[in-house]
């Protein structure tokens, strides 16, 4: 009974009339029926009192009903949301998880892709294949392969554009280099000689520094989708003296066979590390 009182004066009353106006309403019906039933003015003074009693517990009840109301529409709300902010955190937990994965999966593609480059070449573990892809103003290493686990190993994941082979590959848009010496038999002269084709761009120490001193070497840059400016680069380098130069014919037909590949990759590899910071910094940028 209360339920259906509850409902016909949210229906009926409260859109019409506010809590006063039903207040004097109650008031006057009372008034009117209170100067039928008595002449006694004490009386007439008592009605009145009860009934502006009655009045007030008639609001106090009208306003626990909207209060419970109110309480119990909230509660169900609070519930639906709760429900649904449990939802979209599975479903976060989820696209995390998948991503993640994807993640790795790109990652290990990638690496699968590099050392089919490396064996379609027959290359061997003097030798080394690495990608870069060029993001904020660097040039960060996506993928290395080399049978050499040492060679192999990423030691700095991030370069300066302009720096060595890679500076002036990224310029000129290839470039092949041959070192006239052995670091482990003629280490002057390997440095001498890598300072002046590198056109001074890579220091003495940088050089001494390198886990890998090739002396043959291949570097082409990767271009976007519009041919319009390099995003990425191909190494490929040699401790066999004159390899690349021998290789150069080869290697320029695997790169233009794969270059929609790499492109791939590049893409991919960009998109993973502008949407994750801690990859980014992974990968030195």
């Amino acid at each position: 009974m209360r339920e259906i009182i509850g409902k016909f004066l949210r229906l009926y009353i409260y859109p019409y009339i506010s809590y006063g106006q039903f207040v004097l309403f109650i008031l006057f019906a009372l008034f009117q029926v209170f100067l039928e039933v008595t002449d006694d003015i004490e009386t007439f003074w008592a009605y009145v009192i009860f009934g502006v009693i009655a009045a007030i517990y008639i609001v106090l009840f009208i306003l626990q009903e909207r209060r419970r109301s109110l309480l119990k529409d909230c509660e169900a709300e609070l519930f639906t949301v709760e429900n649904y902010a449990d939802k979209l955190n599975e479903e976060i937990v989820q696209l995390e998880n998948i991503i993640n994965k994807n993640n790795r999966n790109l990652e290990k593609s990638l690496e699968l892709f590099t050392k089919s480059i490396y064996e379609s070449l027959e290359l061997n573990d003097e030798d080394r294949i690495t990608l870069f892809r060029e993001h904020k103003g660097k040039l960060s290493i996506l993928s290395r392969y080399s049978d050499d686990q040492i060679f192999k190993a990423i030691t700095n994941r991030a370069y300066e554009m302009d720096e060595g082979f890679v500076g002036i590959a990224w310029r000129k848009g290839k470039c092949s280099v041959e070192i006239d010496y052995a670091y482990s038999v003629n280490e002057e002269g390997y440095i001498n000689d890598s300072l002046q084709k590198c056109e001074g761009s890579f220091s003495e120490d940088k050089i001494h520094s390198l886990t890998m001193k090739s002396q043959s070497y291949f570097l082409k840059a990767i271009r976007n989708r519009d041919e319009t400016r390099p995003i990425g680069m191909f190494v490929c380098e040699s401790l066999t003296p004159n390899k690349m130069m021998e290789l150069d014919k080869k290697l320029t037909q695997v790169i233009e066979k794969n270059t929609g590949l790499i492109r791939y990759y590049f893409d991919n590899f960009i998109v993973l590390l502008e949407s994750s910071p801690e990859k980014a910094k992974q990968y030195g940028l």
